[in-house]
């Protein structure tokens, strides 16, 4: 399977936050739009990432006060990509290797969408029930005359 195809099937809303905010408006983002990241934009220009494993990472070094601290001083600015036509299997090797649960997809310099790991595992026990059901079949005959 393709990313592409996992884009299909999922919700494409991708959500933005501005560098300027505060680390508390995104968690408050996060807790109303039910997600953990969002792409960072200053003028216009994506320029890095901000998820709940940020903003956990920083308070464990600055306490509280990272509440007040702006996005931009808690952001990943290496921004982890992948295509849209890219196995599946790739995308996962590049969570693994990068150690992120996040990939944006991209066609060229046009951004397409948001892969995270939940969709990667969806797939993957998704894949595992359709090849249970037609083992389950094959031993039991099923469709076979």
């Amino acid at each position: 399977m393709l990313v592409k195809n996992i884009l299909e099937l999922k919700d494409p809303d991708i959500f933005t936050i501005g560098a300027t905010a505060t680390a508390a408006e995104a968690a408050k983002l996060f807790k109303e739009k039910q997600i953990g990241f969002a792409i960072v934009e200053e003028a216009g220009v994506n320029v890095g990432t901000i998820s709940e494993r940020d903003i956990i990472h920083a308070l464990s070094n600055m306490g509280a006060e990272v509440a007040d601290k702006s996005v931009r001083d808690l952001m990943t600015t290496k921004i982890v990509t992948c295509q849209l036509d890219a196995p599946i299997d790739e995308v996962r090797a590049i969570m693994t290797h990068k150690r992120t649960r996040h990939v944006l997809v991209m066609e060229g310099d046009e951004l397409m969408g948001l892969v995270s790991i939940g969709d990667v595992v969806k797939h993957s026990l998704d894949a595992c029930e359709i090849d249970s059901e037609a083992m389950r079949g094959y031993i039991s005959g099923e469709g076979y005359q």
